[in-house]
């Protein structure tokens, strides 16, 4: 095995965050185009009815949360515990690590594990992966629950229902 010689170092952690956008944009774009079926689903099987836009907000903070944990994964996993020759971004918030991904050849050199199994490298890839997912979830969860604040003196906005007509 061609070890390689020089691993990722912190100081490319924001372009290897920014390196995640390459498929991430294409997997991320793939899931929200999905996004009306699955909420349609949801409405079926379940009594939570979530909303187009919080769907929407929740796949932007799941894109960014991912681009964080990439560059973590690329600056301490990659080229640590296991090294892949056609490097882009081999972590993703969907798809675990796979053989093909480390046993890809190109040019007589391929990549491989250092000390760990295929099996203890997809522990820690879903560590990373519900890491991010958490994080998504949690800044929706924020984000959706910050509402404009309202000052008791102020008399509240009304609806259709309790404003007096004008007419």
């Amino acid at each position: 095995m061609d070890w390689p010689p020089d691993p990722k170092s912190w100081l490319e952690y924001p372009a290897e965050c920014l390196w995640y956008l390459i498929p991430g944009l294409l997997y991320h774009a793939a899931i929200l185009l999905a996004s009306p079926l699955l909420i349609a689903i949801v409405r079926v099987l379940t009594r939570y009815r979530p909303r187009s836009s919080t769907t929407l907000i929740f796949q932007g903070y799941l894109l960014l949360a991912a681009m964080i944990v990439n560059g973590v994964w690329s600056c301490a996993v990659w080229g640590h515990l296991y090294w892949s020759v056609d490097y882009t971004a081999d972590f993703s918030v969907f798809l675990p690590i796979t053989t093909n991904q480390i046993e890809y050849s190109w040019e007589q050199i391929a990549g491989g594990l250092n000390g760990i199994t295929l099996t203890q490298l997809n522990v820690i890839w879903a560590i990373f992966a519900a890491s991010a997912w958490l994080l998504s979830f949690v800044a929706t969860w924020l984000t959706i629950r910050i509402k404009p604040s309202f000052n008791p003196n102020q008399t509240p906005p009304c609806s259709r229902k309790t404003c007096p007509s004008t007419s």
